[in-house]
């Protein structure tokens, strides 16, 4: 993974303002801070670095950490970006699918855990694709309560609410 600086940006970015708790608050600084614009990118090297493929990832600031793991439902190797989101309490997570193999660009799926927020991976129609599960909350103010949950399945370019087909996420 690479951070870099807007192409046109004069203020550079520092390692403080783009990792950890603090600086996931990023999107809400209005100061002198330079916005870092994160990229997942396969360089292979043959005696110089030559880009294979290069993907963004849409945030801009709380990287934790980057693994490599296996979607047990489909054996399907993927790359798991974590950032912190102090915002809603919790965590995002930015999983690369590899279903093409490694020299194919991946595939996003955003999934999410917070105090009144939630989204996990889910295998709905049993493709290499995963879907994902997103719950409904109600925050109170005094009680959060989850009365419901709606899965999103992946049909060609998006995913699509298996209840509503008009709600639709890219990621």
């Amino acid at each position: 993974m690479i951070a870099k600086s807007k192409e046109d940006d004069e203020r550079l970015i520092e390692k403080k303002n783009i990792t950890g708790y603090d600086a996931s608050f990023i999107d809400l600084d209005s100061t002198e801070l330079g916005t870092a614009f994160f990229y997942l990118t396969l360089l292979k090297y043959d005696g110089s670095f030559n880009k294979i493929w290069e993907t963004p990832v849409p945030t801009h600031g709380g990287f934790n950490r980057i693994t490599y793991e296996t979607w047990q439902a489909k054996k399907v190797p993927y790359i798991r970006i974590n950032f912190h989101y102090a915002q809603g309490s919790g965590h995002i997570d930015y999983n690369y699918f590899l279903v093409g193999g490694m020299l194919k660009e991946p595939h996003l799926l955003m999934t999410y855990e917070g105090i009144n927020m939630k989204r996990t991976m889910v295998a709905v129609n049993n493709d290499s694709i995963p879907d994902y599960r997103e719950y409904v909350y109600i925050d109170t103010g005094d009680r959060v309560l989850n009365p419901d949950s709606v899965n999103f399945v992946w049909k060609d370019t998006a995913y699509f609410n298996e209840r509503n087909k008009k709600q639709w996420r890219k990621y």
